[in-house]
């Protein structure tokens, strides 16, 4: 159970809900985020691979403190060389799309801190609107209803067992079976 509960509250991710005038957190102030992802199950190679990369992008935050450069085929490569590092692994596609989403929010908690608005609620809210984020995925923006703007659309097959990109063919990593 310790280790469900680690996981849970280890990633970032989909939603923070909060009062909405609670107080900005100071530097030193842990921030707790949370992820709804499938660890068990059906699902669990999907909601695994996507809490791998949010975990990613979290020690990478921490380590640097400060916001990746944008990228695009460069950061990417160097995504797939941190997971395998870190988690022994390849990373599926869906654990990129973590890592960006974590990273989208983790630079929408910074922009928010540093202008003084709550970390939770309508400033969180707002960060993420104005949020414009360069990913190994690329660039990740909401409109102001919180509905991306960009978003390369991929097809994913499940090929022994592992998550495979079949379309767009310049990226597939494998044909379509």
């Amino acid at each position: 159970m310790a280790s469900l509960t680690k996981r849970a509250l280890w990633g970032a991710l989909v939603f923070c809900l909060a009062a909405a005038g609670a107080a900005p957190a100071r530097a030193a102030d842990p921030i707790v985020i949370g992820e709804i992802n499938p660890l068990t199950g059906a699902l669990a190679l999907q909601g695994t691979t996507v809490h791998q990369g949010i975990v990613l992008a979290i020690e990478e935050q921490n380590a640097r403190d400060g916001i990746a450069a944008p990228g695009q085929e460069a950061e990417s490569h160097a995504f797939v060389e941190a997971f395998a590092k870190r988690f022994g692994v390849q990373a599926a596609p869906l654990a990129m799309h973590g890592y960006a989403a974590a990273r989208t929010l983790l630079a929408a908690l910074e922009a928010a801190a540093w202008s003084g608005r709550p970390l939770m609620g309508p400033g969180l809210r707002d960060a993420l609107v104005a949020a414009d984020v360069m990913t190994p995925m690329g660039g990740v923006r909401f409109d102001e209803r919180g509905d991306p703007v960009s978003c390369e659309r991929v097809i994913l097959q499940i090929q022994d067992g592992r998550h495979v990109m079949v379309w767009p063919k310049e990226r597939a990593q494998a044909a379509a079976r």
